[in-house]
């Protein structure tokens, strides 16, 4: 982690590995200021420090990111312009990767935490890195979080459940004193007849600088007549005096009662102005701060540095440890939500398929009890084929239920009138009380509904007839009347009853016939009628009363049982997957159009609003194209991914063309984007951030990396690889940059409470490439990370 540091007079960067390092630039470990922007000097200094990192982390074998986390640390009261040009000259760097600006104070008191120096969450710092002290209370507040209080500097959203106050004091400090020094030397000066000209004043000012171990302050003056050179030699006491002039304004602030009133539990120094005898004698007995003052030796402020690149480190990764928890716990929230929200759509669509089942069924079932006239055929059709069409039953189901009903009825009034012929005649006797009668032990029945295969016209072929026979239950004492099919001039079996007939299949469409007597001999024959080319379903239904029951003629259509009834979609329709699909090729079109006849350069140019208007931005993320970070929408508080065109790249068509681009792959494979926008930042567009469980993480969590030959995987570690690879084949846009760090494994439930993993895609760069492509990379990261030599046998084994 790289460790930048600002004071209000100069510069210091460093690294933090196992332990801090200061870097030294031109021979120095900081670079002054010299009057000269803050944010200026760290841009023309930027290089050396990255080179500077770069070659220390070398010499002592440390990896070096392809984006170096960075954090920066400030003092309490830097202007906050500074601020933000210093965090943008970060963010401009692709090697770097802005993490967090934090508090100077704050970063001090977090590394002395750190190596347990002091302990304890009330302290008081006095500051004087600077020219003047700056006091700073942070006390530990329990009611904050209840109250909602939240104390923000400049961008640091630092403390939810903290109290921080900042008391400057311009009149002590450095400047201060030396000002109060140098004025006791004019004076004496003065009271010995000599002038002090402007240059002397400053050669004075100089010294004060930097002091002389026995406080010697030299002063010469040179005319054309006269050469004058004089010395005053200022007691150690003395110059402390002088140095800390104004102390007495501190009583209020590290007073005995202030102290005990805030429950401060360590008073802090930082800054060598604080290190002197007298200022100790003044904290240690007119204050009585003995037993709760700290402070870090007397050397130059380089300890003090380095405490304070240790504490920017570990507050860094407690943000990033805090920022985590809480987006583990809005990722819970959310699947759990919309866990609840599918199971609740599955119920609806449960509940609403039954209702139209039961709608449809109480609709045929009303067809079979109102339908009694068969010449109000055409009258019963046009009423019910509405019906019919509002549950989605085809006409050609309708109507074909109707006939059936009619021609049910139409047969059994030809069967009474058969029965009321000659009696001696047993071959065409009907005995009238089986016809409306029904089995007294029958658990199921099962209707037969028409399903068309296929809109075409009716067909009519000339009748084949075989002897078949209906099946008969043994345990019925009393058969039903059997209507049989004969062939013409066969004659009809006399034991026909007795003897079953093989069925053979036939692959002719059903042909619904019907029996009547031509009145010749007594001979039956068959009548034809047409019908549409159907095949009949069973559907199960409860058993009909005797006085529902109408006769039904017998058939001898195939009957086809489906595991599943699925409603019946009229082929003359489009698909509605096809017109979404079509639907949303239309609107990319549009939007290509649209997004090739804009001036993005003069909307971004005459752009209004700010990106920090509309987001929290909480740090820069991995991006090898664009700029890309990972914000908090205010509107909402959801954490998202944006990516920005920058104001300079969108003067470049190539970059806006690359652009649209990758908005265009993204758009299609994630399922929340929000439109192109503009700022004054840029153009930009964001996403739903996606929790970093990376495959990399997930292939070391599952031990799948140590793995030492094949017969040592488990067929879930054998499944997850392949499941990789089939999400890879079944990616709708290319992706040119696949690692295992934008492949990432997001753990879920199914309703059986089995555990598994679904796979997502992060890293998308406007770059394309084809399937093989991706699949041959998706090798070599699994080769990497389980083994070249054992990858190679796996590959081999499972024909990859």
């Amino acid at each position: 982690m790289l460790c930048i540091i600002f004071t209000k007079k100069k510069l210091l960067a460093g690294i933090k590995t196992d332990q801090s390092h200061l870097f030294e630039i031109d021979g120095n470990t900081h670079i002054n200021f010299e009057g000269r922007p803050s944010f200026e000097v760290l841009e023309n200094n930027l290089s050396v420090i990255i080179d500077s990192y770069r070659e220390y982390a070398k010499n002592q074998n440390v990896n070096v990111e392809d984006h170096i986390p960075t954090s920066l640390a400030f003092p309490v009261d830097f202007k906050n312009n500074d601020r933000e040009k210093a965090i943008k000259i970060i963010e401009n760097r692709e090697e770097l990767s802005f993490v967090l600006g934090e508090n100077l104070v704050v970063s001090f008191v977090s590394g002395l935490k750190e190596q347990n120096k002091i302990s304890g969450s009330n302290y008081l710092v006095l500051e004087s890195l600077g020219d003047y002290t700056n006091l700073c209370y942070h006390i530990r507040n329990s009611n904050a979080e209840s109250k909602g209080e939240v104390k923000e500097i400049g961008r640091d959203a630092l403390f939810f459940d903290e109290e921080f106050e900042f008391y400057p004091f311009k009149n002590f400090g450095r400047s201060a004193g030396n000002e109060n020094i140098l004025n006791e030397l004019l004076t004496e000066f003065s009271s010995s007849g000599l002038s002090v000209d402007v240059k002397g004043q400053t050669d004075l000012a100089f010294q004060l600088m930097n002091p002389n171990d026995d406080y010697r302050f030299t002063f010469s003056k040179t005319t054309d007549m006269v050469s004058i050179e004089a010395e005053i030699k200022l007691s150690e006491e003395k110059y402390l005096d002088l140095f800390t002039t104004n102390k007495d304004q501190l009583n209020g602030k590290l007073g005995e009662h202030a102290i005990q009133e805030k429950g401060i539990e360590n008073v802090v120094l930082l800054g060598d102005f604080l290190k002197n005898k007298a200022l100790q004698i003044y904290f240690e007995e007119e204050l009585k701060l003995r037993g709760k003052l700290f402070s870090i030796g007397r050397d130059m402020d380089i300890d003090e540095y380095n405490m304070i690149i240790d504490g920017l480190a570990c507050r860094t990764m407690e943000v990033l440890e805090a920022e985590k928890v809480k987006e583990e716990e809005i990722e819970r929230k959310r699947k759990e939500e919309e866990r609840r929200r599918k199971e609740e759509e599955k119920r609806m669509k449960i509940a609403n398929e039954l209702k139209v089942k039961e709608d449809r069924e109480s609709l045929l079932q009303e067809i079979r009890e109102n339908c009694v006239d068969p010449s109000k055929k055409e009258e019963y059709e046009e009423m019910y084929v509405a019906r019919g069409e509002r549950l989605q039953i085809p006409d050609v189901v309708i109507k074909w239920n109707i006939t059936e009903v009619l021609s049910a009825i139409e047969l059994k009034q030809e069967e009474e009138s058969i029965g009321g012929g000659d009696d001696d005649d047993e071959e065409f006797s009907v005995d009238d009380n089986h016809v409306n009668e029904q089995p007294e032990e029958k658990e199921e029945q099962e209707e037969v509904v028409a399903v068309e295969e296929s809109p075409s016209e009716p067909v009519v072929e000339e009748p084949q007839f075989e002897e078949k026979e209906e099946p008969v239950a043994e345990e019925k004492k009393e058969e039903e009347p059997v209507v049989v099919e004969t062939k013409e001039e066969e004659p009809v079996a006399e034991n026909i009853q007795e003897e079953e007939l093989p069925q053979e299949e036939s692959k002719e469409e059903p042909v619904v016939v019907t029996n009547s007597v031509n009145g010749q001999n007594g001979k039956y024959q068959p009548e034809v009628k047409p019908e549409p080319e159907l095949v009949a379903v069973a559907v199960k239904n409860e058993p009909e009363t005797k006085e529902q029951t109408q006769p039904v003629a017998k058939t001898e259509t195939k009957v086809v049982t489906k595991e599943k009834e699925e409603p019946v979609v009229d082929e003359s329709f489009p698909e509605p997957e096809v017109k979404k699909a079509q639907e949303k090729k239309e609107a990319k079109a549009r939007r290509e159009e649209e997004n090739g006849t804009r001036n993005w350069k003069q909307e971004v140019k005459e752009a209004k609003m700010s990106l920090n208007d509309l987001f929290l931005i909480k740090g820069a993320l991995k991006d090898p194209e664009f700029s890309t970070k990972k914000v908090t929408l205010y509107a909402d508080h959801e954490p998202k991914v944006v990516k920005v065109l920058t104001a300079k790249e969108v003067n470049s068509p190539e970059k806006v063309a690359r652009f649209i681009q990758l908005y265009e792959k993204e758009l299609s494979y994630y399922n929340e984007m929000s439109e192109l926008g503009v700022a004054k930042e840029g153009l930009y567009y964001f996403r739903d951030f996606i929790e970093r469980t990376t495959l990399k993480d997930y292939v070391n969590k599952i031990g799948l990396d140590k793995k030492l030959s094949i017969e040592e995987l488990t067929s879930s570690e054998l499944k997850f690889i392949l499941q990789v690879f089939k999400e890879v084949r079944e990616l709708t846009v290319p992706h040119s940059n696949l690692s295992e760090d934008n492949i990432l494994v997001v753990s879920k439930r199914k309703w059986n409470l089995q555990k598994n993993v679904e796979i997502k895609f992060i890293g998308f760069t406007a770059d394309n490439t084809d399937e093989q492509g991706m699949i041959e990379e998706t090798h070599k990261i699994f080769a990497r990370l389980m083994g070249k030599e054992f990858y190679a046998d796996f590959r081999e084994k499972f024909q990859l």
